[in-house]
């Protein structure tokens, strides 16, 4: 299967690659040497070719061969008149001071004007072969997108799109917030960033990732974002390896599959210590839609709250040939008849046909759009089985996990292992518990605490929030450890409320009490001993 999955990656990759290229965007050669990097330092807040601009930082970029590194001498707001200049040659390196201090207000073009690549007000563009492009510590407001990337490499060449601590919000179609792809040599990395309330047309709403050979999403926040058709916290379509961890996707809505995440014809994807919820789907997979890829495995996460229109509609859909889930809560999640909903495994929940219709208009209508002519297959690995079909499950597992639903609904050739269902996991909102994410704490009473899997934590010692990963008993089920109840230092002291006095006061109130008593007990010993 594995053969057959990156055959077909390989030729999506080629027809974005080749899409891209019949939209009339130039994609640049290798060059023959590497020349040293190029530093550019802005010193102005001003949208204006003077030196000293970003603007004009990007014109240099592209002007000169070689890497590019653009860094700020300036903190406060840049608000863009139009898009930055595309970058076409060599890699590009944003360094901004914070994503707290230097915030880019993004441009926006009516959206009659939105035809083409070229029309697209991206706030940043970058168009490469081979090359890296990173962005880091700045905040990107506004505009129709915010960043493209082309990630165009071979066996030998693995050029990276980076992102850490950077903020994309309120951006709005046709674009997105992120939209990246290449012929699955490069590698796309979101580390301690927040994307919120972006809207991706039809698909993407905060990431959109295709044709790639890694994706990791790492402490970073996917809220409130919305797509139309699918993906609208995050899609991967034609990603081999996608990993998401300690991370937070939630809120992001969908009027058609995978609300928070939607991800198809991949080797693997990997969800650790995160947590989905509030997301919502109009058709089915409101929290997760994964198919057509080798193996998923959810170790340690939370998904709960999310919901579907569709009456049966699961929140978590693994449309795949083998998973795992451990040490995780799928509870909560509701469809539209209020009946539990966390989880099916198989096809028989997507109608038939219905990822071949996404796919092609995935191909055909994205910002990195696959040749019309081409074929519409959908899956890495066989022609799509008719609804109710059974799907052929090798070893899988689940193990040490709580689930809102009944045991019956889980197929019987699925190995599975101290887990509870039909439980209620008594989780707190989604609210900040500590981190750089919103979690959901368990209560102390919840059958989560102390129930999970340690051996499956392979090394990591800090739940989702960073606080310690095992404490009492044993590890907890989720993405949270409950930690234990301590007085914080400086903070005030119980007191009782009828005397006003504090546990060390009292104690010493009761000791002068005794002493007090001791003593008078001696007088009247002393004084029955003289008149005797």
């Amino acid at each position: 299967m594995k053969k057959q999955s990156q055959v077909s990656v390989r030729w999506a990759a080629s027809a974005f690659a080749g899409a891209l290229v019949c939209s009339g965007v130039a994609v640049a050669t290798p060059a023959s040497a590497v020349p040293a990097v190029t530093a550019v330092s802005v010193t102005s807040l001003a949208d204006t070719e003077t030196p000293g601009t970003l603007r004009s930082a990007f014109i240099a970029a592209e002007a000169t061969p070689g890497a590019d590194e653009i860094t700020f001498a300036v903190t406060g707001t840049i608000t863009l008149e139009s898009p930055l200049p595309t970058v076409t040659r060599g890699g590009v390196s944003i360094v901004g001071p914070g994503s707290s201090e230097l915030t880019i207000m993004g441009a926006t073009v009516p959206e009659v004007e939105q035809q083409s690549f070229e029309g697209y007000s991206m706030t940043f563009t970058s168009v490469e072969f081979g090359n890296s492009f990173s962005i880091s510590g700045l905040t990107i407001s506004g505009g129709s997108g915010a960043i493209v990337a082309f990630l165009n490499g071979d066996d030998s060449v693995a050029p990276a799109f980076t992102l850490s601590d950077v903020v994309v919000e309120n951006t709005v179609p046709l674009a997105g917030a992120v939209a990246v792809a290449g012929n699955m040599a490069g590698t796309a990395s979101i580390v301690n960033s927040v994307f919120s309330n972006n809207k991706g047309g039809e698909f993407g709403g905060a990431v959109y990732a295709g044709g790639l050979r890694e994706l990791s999403i790492d402490s970073s926040t996917i809220d409130g974002n919305s797509a139309v058709s699918a993906g609208a916290g995050v899609i991967a379509p034609y990603v081999t390896d996608v990993r998401i961890v300690n991370s937070t996707i939630s809120n992001n809505t969908t009027d058609g599959i995978g609300g928070g995440y939607f991800g198809i014809a991949g080797l693997s994807v990997e969800l650790m210590q995160s947590t989905f919820s509030g997301n919502v789907a109009g058709a089915f997979g409101s929290a997760l839609l994964v198919s057509d890829t080798e193996t998923a495995t959810i170790l340690h996460s939370t998904v709960t709250g999310n919901g579907s229109a569709d009456a049966d509609s699961p929140a978590v859909i693994l449309d795949v040939p083998e998973f795992s889930i451990d040490s995780s809560i799928l509870s909560g999640n509701r469809s539209s008849a209020a009946v539990p909903t966390d989880f099916a495994f198989g096809d028989e929940w997507i109608p038939t046909g219905a990822l071949d219709a996404m796919v092609t208009e995935v191909q055909a209508g994205s910002t990195f759009a696959a040749d019309a002519s081409a074929p519409s297959e959908s899956s890495a690995s066989s022609a799509p089985v008719a609804a109710g079909s059974p799907m052929p499950v090798q070893p899988s597992t689940i193990s040490s996990s709580l689930f809102g639903q009944a045991a019956t609904s889980v197929d019987p050739s699925i190995d599975v292992t101290n887990s509870l269902f039909g439980a209620d996991a008594q989780l707190g909102a989604l609210t900040d518990n500590g981190g750089r994410t919103l979690t959901h704490l368990p209560a102390a009473t919840s059958p989560a605490i102390d129930a999970g899997n340690a051996a499956t934590l392979a090394g990591l010692t800090t739940d989702q929030r960073g606080s310690a990963r095992v404490v009492g008993a044993g590890v907890d089920v989720g993405s949270v450890e409950v930690q234990a109840i301590v007085t914080p230092a400086g903070a005030p002291k119980a007191e009782l409320a009828e005397t006003g006095m504090d546990a060390s006061g009292i104690l010493l109130a009761v000791g002068a009490l005794m002493l007090a008593g001791i003593a008078a007990l001696g007088v009247r010993r002393r004084r029955a001993h003289s008149q005797a």
